[in-house]
């Protein structure tokens, strides 16, 4: 009886000094990771700029979560979580989750996301005025000439968002790329100038990189279901031809033809492909389909400085765009 009683005094004994260890070692590890973190900001220039009510660590510091991020002159973010972390010249890696990011009102007490490049027109496109907390994650795995990126965003009431990029030959724009983030308070400091000198050498070496996929998932939380309703709301209609609703069904009817016609009409080189895409943007635009897929497998090479500048003028060029995305191997289908 006694020894059992020993075995189990000495179980429990156990149990607190590898409990006690547990969180000691997780505290020391967030001390450790509180303090890299101020260092790295320190020597970027930014410790004034990005703060954090609170950081805790798994014990081995593998994952780091910083809790009430603020940011100075943009969003905050109610817990930013970092793991899978690597930085070496041959070998870069993280992964950074974000959830409850907002972003602040401006001097008129307006969302100062609505400054947003392309995300104030969908706020405003879909009737509203300020972007909802969101949650999203970025992932990166740069080592050697390769180099795989993904995204995700849970936009609420607008658009989940789920993309990923494969690229190779990356190594001189990856180098650069860390160049810039290191020097970027500096290159601010020297003025426009230096600014321009950066954007050309990262167009030098963009020139080497080659896409090897890309895929991109959209799927409507809101965005073109308020949008089509108000197009539909705010339809001009005639008194005199009948009933209002079956006005608004044909203009709109009407209206998605059109932009069916007019992108066979810019795809048309693409066959089936064309068409299956063209029939799924129409469809997610239309309210007809919840999402849409979009996938690029090159069976060539093809360099990525090529595919953006033909994403950049493809409204100028459509056939231009349709023979690049030929090459590219456009797939596409429904969600």
């Amino acid at each position: 009886m006694k020894r059992t009683l020993n075995v189990k005094l000495l179980a429990g004994a156990a149990l607190v000094v590898v409990v006690g260890g547990y969180f000691g070692l997780k505290a020391y590890a967030a001390h450790v990771a509180d303090g890299r973190l101020r260092d790295w900001l320190f020597e970027h220039r930014l410790q004034d700029k990005i703060s954090w009510q609170s950081l805790s660590s798994s014990p081995l510091g593998g994952t780091i979560k910083l809790h009430e991020v603020r940011i100075s002159d943009g969003p905050s973010i109610a817990q930013l979580t970092l793991s899978d972390l690597k930085d070496e010249p041959a070998h870069r890696r993280a992964d950074v989750q974000f959830e409850g990011v907002a972003f602040p009102p401006d001097a008129k007490g307006r969302s100062t996301a609505l400054h947003l490049p392309l995300v104030g027109g969908l706020l405003l496109a879909s009737g509203r005025a300020e972007l909802a907390p969101f949650s999203g994650r970025l992932k990166w795995n740069v080592e050697d000439e390769l180099a795989d990126i993904g995204l995700t965003l849970d936009l609420p009431e607008l658009l989940d968002v789920d993309a990923s990029l494969s690229l190779a030959q990356v190594r001189r724009l990856a180098e650069d790329l860390s160049d810039m983030a290191d020097n970027g308070q500096q290159v601010g400091q020297r003025g426009l100038l230096s600014s321009f000198g950066i954007l050309g050498k990262l167009q030098q070496s963009a020139q080497r990189a080659e896409l090897k996929g890309l895929r991109v998932d959209v799927t409507d939380q809101g965005y073109f279901k308020r949008s089509l309703a108000l197009t539909r709301r705010y339809l001009p209609l005639d008194p005199t031809a009948g009933d209002f609703d079956k006005q608004r069904d044909r203009a709109l009817a009407a209206a998605h033809q059109q932009q069916r016609d007019d992108c066979l009409q810019d795809f048309q080189n693409l066959g089936t492909r064309g068409k299956d895409f063209c029939k799924g943007l129409v469809d997610l635009a239309s309210g007809e389909e919840d999402g849409l897929r979009v996938s690029l497998a090159p069976k060539e090479r093809v360099r990525l400085s090529d595919t953006l500048e033909v994403a950049l003028t493809a409204a100028l060029d459509p056939a231009g765009a349709a023979g690049l995305l030929d090459r590219l191997n456009l797939e596409s289908k429904s969600l």
